[in-house]
């Protein structure tokens, strides 16, 4: 049977590299869970310095992200987040301003975003996909470590 899933790689993270896990303070219970993942799959993977920084929403993640490559030099970051559809268009304008900031902070300065800033319908969904074996915070470890090494930062 064939799947629409690519085979995981999963790379290790060179020593003496920095990696940040910036997370929002929205709905911190569950981005609790996710950065708690995170970080304990980055260390798995082979990090050794890893810098973590709140923001208060998902609107701050991209110049955050930009503010820790120009003055800590990191080689990497995991972003996370929720972002809850409300009754208003309001959710829908911050995930896309997110997604769009942090894809250019990534082009701009060829360092490698993990972007996990989950845009759902319910705090019942986030909990669901925040958590688990196949939790987003582990996932966003792997891929930063992957980026990582096709990048070779």
């Amino acid at each position: 049977m064939l799947s629409n899933q690519a085979p995981k790689k999963v790379s290790r993270i060179p020593k003496g590299k920095t990696i940040a896990v910036i997370c929002s303070s929205y709905h911190q219970d569950i981005v609790r869970m996710m950065e708690d993942d995170a970080k304990k799959m980055l260390h798995e993977l082979g990090a050794s310095n890893i810098l973590t920084l709140s923001v208060p929403g998902a609107f701050e993640l991209p110049l955050a992200c930009l503010d820790l490559i120009r003055r800590k030099k990191v080689h990497g970051i995991v972003a996370l987040g929720i972002i809850v559809q409300g009754e208003t268009h309001h959710a829908s304008e911050i995930a896309r301003a997110c997604t769009d900031g942090l894809m250019q902070v990534q082009l701009s300065t060829q360092i490698p975003i993990a972007h996990e800033v989950l845009y759902v319908n319910s705090v019942k969904v986030a909990r669901e996909r925040a958590g688990g074996e196949h939790g987003k915070g582990k996932e966003a470890a792997e891929t930063l470590a992957h980026m990582i090494s096709i990048m070779n930062t």
